[in-house]
């Protein structure tokens, strides 16, 4: 979930990616040592939808509601001395600064496909384009 953006819907979109790609970037030195198996993260944004559990206004009314859901895969070796879980509760200080309000990480402890199918509904269902899809780690072409 991220702080008021401003500017339109594509700026706002450009603007999350900056700090999913900074939140990455942090994680993965912490993670792993340069050069071993990254962690992989696939994210795609999202709108908020009628649910069973009450949502905060606040949470569907920033940014117009948008906000991203990713999957993060985690080698079986890392340098992490506690679960993901842990890390990021611990650690929140870490990735939250800038414009990241908050992280809600949850380990996968249903089907992993309907996890999958969920984190890309809103591109499945034509919202948003599946270029607005982050992955990472990047391939060599996209870094600068």
């Amino acid at each position: 979930m991220f702080k008021a953006l401003t500017g339109d819907s594509t700026f706002r979109l450009a603007k999350m990616a900056d700090e999913i790609d900074m939140l990455y970037s942090k994680f993965y030195t912490r993670a792993v040592r340069p050069y071993h198996n990254p962690p992989v993260l696939h994210a795609a944004p999202d709108r908020p939808v009628p649910t069973h559990q009450k949502q905060s206004l606040m949470d569907v009314s920033i940014n117009d509601g948008i906000h991203y859901h990713g999957i993060l895969l985690l080698p079986t070796r890392s340098r992490l001395k506690q679960d993901i879980v842990a890390h990021f509760n611990q650690q929140a200080h870490l990735y939250t600064n800038r414009s990241l309000l908050r992280i809600d990480i949850r380990p996968i402890d249903s089907k992993l496909s309907r996890v999958v199918d969920y984190i890309f509904k809103a591109v499945r269902n034509g919202q948003f384009e599946w270029t607005h899809v982050l992955v990472f780690p990047k391939s060599c072409s996209e870094l600068s």
